[in-house]
């Protein structure tokens, strides 16, 4: 199996650098990336992409990326492992999950 992105978009914010328990830098930001197209009402469509950088890529994202800049980042995709939650009483719109 192949997991590849390359993502070309502007920073939404400056990115945020913190580090984990481990001593780790991690900085943080949303890439707003352009889709190509409009809406009906002729405006631009964009996807709010998170990104997350590791180590010398954090620091580096940190010190030279500003919002509004132009970048381009590749990487691979992550999906968010979630576990399964079950409808409360009173809960509102959130519906069980089967299993």
């Amino acid at each position: 199996m192949l997991n590849i992105c390359a993502l070309q978009g502007r920073l939404a914010s400056d990115p945020e650098l913190r580090q984990t328990n481990t001593g780790k830098q991690v900085a943080t930001f949303t890439l707003a990336v352009d889709r190509g197209r409009r809406d009906a009402n002729g405006q631009s469509q964009a996807d709010w992409i998170p990104v997350i950088a590791w180590e010398k890529a954090a620091e580096f994202a940190y010190k030279w990326l500003h919002k509004g800049q132009m970048v381009a980042v590749d990487g691979r995709l992550l999906g968010a492992d979630r576990p399964r939650r079950r409808a409360r009483r009173g809960s509102g719109a959130r519906r069980p999950l089967p299993g």
